[in-house]
């Protein structure tokens, strides 16, 4: 691969990654109501696994973790909390 064709795909991994970062957050705000059989002390992790694509040398994840607890769900679902708090809580988790 030439050094441009390394960094388009270098480029459009990092786009991925940071758009899984952004929209599975707010999956997990906008359905939390369907998570209602779940008790309050219960964590939701959703695990994204990224398949490698040789990009050269920069490593990236192999999987993100994203982590919160159902009781910070509900807090924002009941508008206790906005978006941007919930995000605080939860944890992201490079791999």
């Amino acid at each position: 691969m030439s050094k441009t064709e390394i960094e388009k795909a270098q480029k459009v991994k990092h786009d991925r990654i940071i758009m899984v970062k952004e929209s599975v957050p707010r999956l997990l705000a906008d359905h939390a109501m369907s998570l209602r059989d779940l008790s309050p002390n219960d964590s939701i992790a959703v695990v994204v696994h990224l398949f490698e694509v040789d990009t050269g040398e920069s490593k990236f994840p192999g999987q993100i973790i994203i982590e919160t607890r159902k009781s910070d769900l509900d807090e924002f679902w009941d508008k206790k909390i906005s978006y941007r708090e919930l995000l605080g809580k939860m944890k992201v988790l490079d791999l």
